[in-house]
């Protein structure tokens, strides 16, 4: 059989996937691939509860199918579990996951675990839970993966196609506890502007499979006194439930709360999961013009190992530690970088430290936008190299990935960011990328997209309230070229949304 260019196959690919029949057995569908691994189309890790199969490399078999049955994951039905996929390092796939609940021996799409789509080396992660009515012991997991990225899912189970890999592991479904519950999150109040007194809401989770009924939900705040009511609804099992204390608390004081909320019951099968801490916020507005440079602490340096982002930063502010500060996702305290002593903050994510970056907003996002409401200045960007694109919160706003924007240039020539107060800016620049990501949402104003597809933004602004965010999806500027026009972009950026008069010598 003939086998075409990495190139050329794409483009083939590009149109449809290629398909014929599934080999058929009396048991599991086997996928056969008429490629399969052989150009390098493979999963090259799984990791989920005690099982981590990494750096497996291409298929066991020719038709891209690789028995891992002797591989097993336990799993306890009501708990939530993390599955990790680690693509390939040459080309970009779809995948989904799936577990036999029924124990069929069919892979349906009510057992499907989650879908990613990956880039060519890049790592995802998607968390689940077994529905209700998935059998207990032993069955068989199925991950798979179709080149190329960003195809329909679910991916079919069976189907046969070209390029990818399919691995089958085993599974061992436990039993969960009958009686187990916990708080899982404190859903009211949210750090904002003016919080006063408020009924606390709070998620609880039965993990267990009996109904849970007739329990004491409890909370303190910042320590304090014990406030412990009676849930007198019922709680399936394996679900959720809002509880909104009767008894309320004064939140009125501009400081930061520490509430701790958990539950008290009967024969619970495991204590270490009641409790939920949650820190809330009572922000007042914005009036310092404090500075902060924030990234991932975990990948070992900045994105790229480049420190154009810090020359910024001390273009802009001067030397660091007197004119502006770092952090990072995993050290600092939310409360002191987004505070009102602190006008303006960048937080990057790009290269590696994307996940991070994910991460830190679902954690903080609400957070850090009431920061923005009350006057604060974000430029909130990523260029990616992992994940599969991500929510950057301001009211739907999305980072999509990959894209990868070589030629850049803006939309205004007249914005401020393209005029000083560092020249020469200019407005077109090239790069290999200039973008790894585009920026899209509700209400901006688009400052730079691809000059060849100017649908696609790299950069874009819009107000929040007293404040103001700037998104992208930009490498970082030693990538870019005119290089000096670069350097002077990246901190006329920056410069605009500071609070602070620049100084020239």
């Amino acid at each position: 059989m003939n086998k075409f260019t990495p190139s050329l196959r794409r483009l083939i690919v590009a149109g449809g996937i290629l398909l014929s029949s599934a080999t058929a057995f009396s048991q599991y569908c086997i996928p056969a691939y008429t490629t399969g691994t052989a150009e390098g189309d493979f999963i090259d890790g799984v990791t989920v509860s005690d099982l981590s199969n990494v750096g497996s490399g291409g298929a066991i078999t020719d038709v891209g199918y690789s028995d891992f049955t002797a591989l097993t994951a336990n799993i306890t039905l009501g708990a939530t579990y993390t599955m990790t996929l680690n693509n390939n390092p040459s080309f970009s796939q779809t995948y989904t996951a799936w577990i036999d609940g029924n124990h069929d021996e069919v892979f349906t799409t009510d057992e499907v675990l989650g879908s990613l789509s990956l880039v060519a080396g890049a790592t995802g992660s998607f968390d689940f839970v077994l529905p209700p009515g998935t059998m207990e012991g032993s069955t068989r997991m199925r991950v798979r993966c179709i080149y190329p990225a960003f195809l329909a899912t679910p991916l079919d189970p069976c189907l046969s196609t070209s390029y990818g890999e399919a691995e089958d592991y085993t599974v061992m479904v436990e039993p969960a506890p009958p009686i187990d519950g916990g708080v899982i999150d404190v859903t009211n109040p949210v750090s904002a502007a003016d919080i006063g007194v408020e009924n606390i809401t709070v998620t609880i989770q039965n993990y267990g499979s009996d109904a849970l009924s007739g329990f004491m939900v409890n909370y303190s705040v910042d320590g304090g006194a014990t406030i412990s009511e009676t849930y007198a609804g019922s709680i399936a099992a394996y679900t959720t439930a809002s509880y909104t204390f009767t008894s309320s608390y004064d939140f009125s004081a501009d400081v930061c709360y520490e509430i701790n909320a958990w539950t008290s019951i009967a024969d619970d099968a495991n204590m270490d999961n009641d409790s939920y801490t949650e820190n809330v916020c009572n922000l007042g507005p914005v009036t310092g013009t404090g500075a902060v440079y924030v990234y991932s602490s975990l990948p070992g340096g900045e994105p790229w190992f480049s420190t154009t982002n810090s020359t910024a930063m001390t273009t802009v502010f001067g030397a660091e530690g007197i004119g502006w500060n770092r952090a990072f996702f995993e050290s600092l305290s939310v409360p002191d970088v987004f505070s009102s002593d602190n006008c303006f903050v960048f937080v990057d994510g790009s290269d590696s430290h994307a996940d991070d970056l994910e991460a830190f907003l679902a954690a903080n996002g609400d957070y850090i936008e009431s920061w923005v409401e009350l006057g604060g200045k974000l430029l909130l960007n990523s260029a990616p190299n992992e994940g599969d694109g991500m929510s950057f919160g301001f009211d739907g706003t999305t980072l999509t990935y990959p894209y990868f924007t070589s030629n850049a240039t803006a939309v205004d020539a007249a914005h401020p960011i393209f005029n000083g107060p560092f020249t020469p800016a200019g407005t077109d620049y090239t790069g290999g990328s200039f973008g790894h990501a585009t920026v899209s949402g509700t209400g901006y104003t688009n400052l730079m997209v691809d000059l060849f597809a100017p649908d696609n933004v790299v950069l874009a602004e819009k107000t929040w309230g007293a404040g103001r965010v700037v998104v992208g999806g930009m490498t970082t500027n030693n990538f870019h070229s005119p290089l000096e026009n670069a350097a002077n972009l990246r901190a006329n950026i920056i410069a605009y949304l500071s609070c602070v008069e620049i100084l020239f010598c």
